[in-house]
């Protein structure tokens, strides 16, 4: 885009002249500064909304963590439990009756 200003001076309309064109403005290097803030808000954008996208995917992934951590700790409670339970079951003479172990 070109625009070309031309000087109101009443000097030259007295005389009759046309007047000067003072000079062509061009407004590229403006345009090209445009695009240029306009293509780093969208880099800027870009990446905030992949970091959000990367936030919610984290989020996700340690809720299943807790999960999966919760259900191995109740497994492990558990598997504790009957196990301890087997070993006392197993000892021998562990129920015998008058108090006294049979050796």
């Amino acid at each position: 885009m070109v625009i070309q200003v031309k000087s109101q001076s009443p000097h030259y309309f007295s005389q009759g002249l046309e007047s000067p064109t003072l000079s062509t403005l061009e407004f590229s290097p403006l345009r090209n500064d445009l695009k240029s803030i306009l293509r780093e808000t969208r880099f800027i954008t870009d990446r905030i909304k992949k970091k959000q996208e990367d936030d919610q995917v984290m989020s996700d992934w340690k809720f299943a963590s807790a999960v999966l951590d919760r259900f191995f700790l109740w497994f492990f409670f558990v598997f504790i439990l009957i196990c301890t339970g087997a070993v006392l079951l197993t000892v021998p003479g562990i129920f015998v009756s008058g108090g006294e172990l049979e050796t």
